[in-house]
């Protein structure tokens, strides 16, 4: 190989040299960069955990707020064992709907007017009977608080939940104190005490900020010693812990799950029985605007299209909602079971149902004549009635429905003409509406 000439060695020497130290500054302007970078990178980084994290802990205003006019239907919905001396003894489901109409806004919150219906429903029925029904009025506050007269009972369970003050972070804990009322006594009695209430989360929603909501409460309450009535337990306590999804822009609250336990003691002679109740229930809440006089009509005229115009049915409206009244074409004399040409007009209205109103409660309620026994008139409206809201059930995909019998209580007709007595016995749906 040949050796390149002195001069040029030097030259690529020299090259070699002043590249090195470009390398170098090039290197250590590299290096710098990188530095910065990172620094950049860094910070970036941290603003950005920063500022998720000031948003997971964003606090809200925690609110209650009817606006006038509107109605907030919560449906309450429990899962009940029943024990006595820890011998499950039955196994049922109780539903309570309670409907609240805002009649007026004030600065404290929201008056409110509406009904508490009880249902039940045991393993061997398909629908849920109309047990009784309370009304009540009274004054929801912003924080969740209520102001009821003595002189109603319900609501039976006051001030869940109730708020603080001011925004709320996740995180956050309270406590307020609460009200249960136990109206299934000789005389009535009220439990105080505190719950606890813990923020867990607030995420957005399909346009809602959803604020999850965790609570516990328990009481005991000891009657010995104390001049009470003989059908008072000596003692009851019990234990209930809660989730609620609560909607921070409409201010009301959403879904509410929860674990209900209560235990009686009764004396049984020489011993002690304990009557135990455990629950999961499971509360939906759901809020409806008026309906105005022309649109019931409206509703009326548009069933009565959908209706056979031989099916014996008519459709009225009242302060109930929408009623779709059928005769006595529906039962063979002295029976509850459906006719098979019945059936025809029941499955057009289970139609209308599914797909009209199937968010609304539905009532079936039986009626008689007043021929021949009360008692035995009561028990043939109940069965009549559990018939068709049974019917109605299986083809409507349509659970918030549920059925009562009426006897002779309510007639519509004069029961002394053969013309009267035929109006009389009759079964209505009632699809709710106010």
């Amino acid at each position: 190989m040949a050796i390149p000439p002195k001069n040029t060695m030097k030259k690529i020497l020299v090259d070699i040299n002043e590249n090195a130290d470009n390398k170098e500054r090039g290197n250590k302007i590299i290096y710098r960069w990188l530095i910065m970078k990172n620094r950049l990178f860094f910070l970036v980084f941290v603003l950005g955990t920063v500022l998720a994290m000031s948003c997971l802990v964003e606090g809200a205003v925690l609110e209650w707020e009817i606006q006038p006019g509107e109605r907030l239907e919560i449906m309450r919905t429990a899962e009940v064992d029943f024990f006595i001396n820890r011998d499950k003894k039955k196994k049922y489901e109780e539903r309570n709907i309670i409907n609240l109409t805002c009649r007026e806004k004030t600065p404290e919150g929201s008056v409110v007017k509406g009904n508490f219906t009880v249902f039940e429903r045991n393993e061997e029925n398909d629908v849920f009977k109309k047990i009784e029904q309370f009304t009540s009025e009274f004054l929801i506050r912003k924080d969740g608080s209520y102001v009821v007269e003595k002189k109603f009972y319900m609501p039976n369970l006051r001030h869940i939940p109730t708020f603080p003050s001011g925004d709320v972070e996740p995180g956050k804990r309270w406590s307020n104190s609460a009200e249960l009322i136990f109206n299934n006594f000789s005389r009535p009695f009220m439990l105080s005490f505190p719950v606890n209430y813990s923020l867990k989360q607030i995420k957005d929603n399909e346009g809602s900020r959803i604020a999850s909501i965790e609570f516990d409460f328990k009481f005991d309450r000891n009657f010995t010693g104390n001049q009470v009535p003989r059908d008072f337990p000596l003692r009851l306590f019990g234990t209930n812990r809660g989730t609620m999804l609560w909607d921070l822009r409409g201010k009301k609250p959403v879904l509410m799950d929860e674990q209900y336990h209560v235990i009686f003691l009764h004396s049984n002679k020489s011993s002690i029985a304990a009557l135990e109740l455990a629950m999961k229930i499971k509360t939906t809440f759901h809020t409806y605007l008026p309906v105005t006089l022309e649109k019931k009509r409206e509703a009326v005229k548009e069933i009565e299209k959908d209706l056979p115009k031989d099916g014996g049915i008519t459709v009225d409206q009242d302060e109930r909602g929408l009623v779709l009244r059928l005769g006595d074409v529906l039962f063979d004399f002295d029976s509850y079971r459906l006719k098979g040409d019945a059936e025809t007009s029941l499955e057009r209205i289970a139609g209308i149902i599914r797909e009209k109103y199937h968010d609304r409660e539905v009532v079936v309620e039986g009626h008689t004549d007043s021929v021949g026994n009360e008692e035995y008139n009561m028990s043939l409206s109940e069965l009549r009635s559990k018939s068709v809201a049974k019917y109605l059930k299986d083809r409507g995909g349509h659970d918030k429905l549920s059925y009562k019998g009426r006897g002779e209580s309510d007639p519509i007709a004069d029961n002394s003409t053969i013309e009267g007595r035929k109006k009389n016995r009759r079964v209505e749906i009632i699809i709710k509406l106010k």
